[in-house]
């Protein structure tokens, strides 16, 4: 088993308000992914501070009924430290974050979301799969209100974000248990799979390469694109 993540600022923005972390011992492995909102005051303040605390609260070993509980305590936990920041900090007043984070350990693996950071996996048939479900206004007039993809597509604002970390003093992740067999987790911002589609994504996981120079790979394509956001790649691998 093995983990690597980069981020890249990308051609455009003189920031990157993206951040990630990895958590990767014999016990468990924690990948977090976060994109500062982008427009609002201090999200890269907001995406470092979530993923920290994150990977802060796994290390803690703190006790929970179920995994599942715990990424959920753990969430909870990030959004209202980056809450409480924005709140105290004029600087960082309305801040939030994306966040995607993927945990593994001997008996269960969990794929958590707020936002539009995704995470995916490479099953063992060799098909990527979209785990979480995109937190976006577009997403969720063809959820809550059944317009078809395509209207949605033409919707103004159609890509607003309709839920992040810190905004709200409460906030209410997506976690979901992966059942399938799987060669590898793929999280990201949407620096990446904005600009790259699931095909080319697909592709390079299944190249035969090591497993930076795949995570490389999906930030050139990113940037070949066009750059034109932060790009943040982290890949587990079985």
């Amino acid at each position: 088993m093995s983990s690597y993540g980069l981020t890249d600022t990308g051609k455009l923005r003189k920031l990157n308000q993206d951040s990630f972390v990895i958590v990767d011992n014999e016990k468990l492995f924690l990948g977090v992914v976060c994109d500062g909102i982008g427009g609002n005051n201090a999200g890269e303040v907001a995406a470092d501070l979530a993923s920290k605390v994150m990977a802060s609260y796994f290390n803690g070993g703190y006790k929970a009924e179920n995994q599942i509980e715990k990424m959920h305590n753990a969430i909870d936990v990030s959004n209202s430290a980056v809450y409480k920041k924005g709140v105290e900090d004029e600087k960082c007043r309305g801040m939030g974050t994306t966040l995607v984070a993927a945990y593994v350990d001997s008996e269960c693996t969990l794929i958590a979301n707020i936002g539009d950071s995704r995470g995916y996996i490479l099953t063992k048939d060799n098909k990527l799969i979209q785990i979480t479900e995109d937190h976006t206004l577009m997403n969720d007039l063809i959820k809550l209100h059944g317009l078809t993809e395509n209207a949605a597509k033409h919707m103004v604002g159609k890509n607003v974000i309709s839920k992040a970390v810190g905004v709200f003093e409460k906030v209410e992740a997506d976690v979901f248990e992966v059942k399938q067999d799987y060669k590898a987790i793929l999280l990201c911002s949407d620096g990446l799979h904005g600009f790259v589609d699931d095909e080319k994504i697909e592709e390079v996981l299944l190249s035969r390469s090591t497993i930076e120079n795949k995570v490389k790979k999906l930030i050139k394509k990113a940037n070949e694109a066009g750059g034109l956001d932060n790009i943040t790649v982290l890949i587990y691998q079985r």
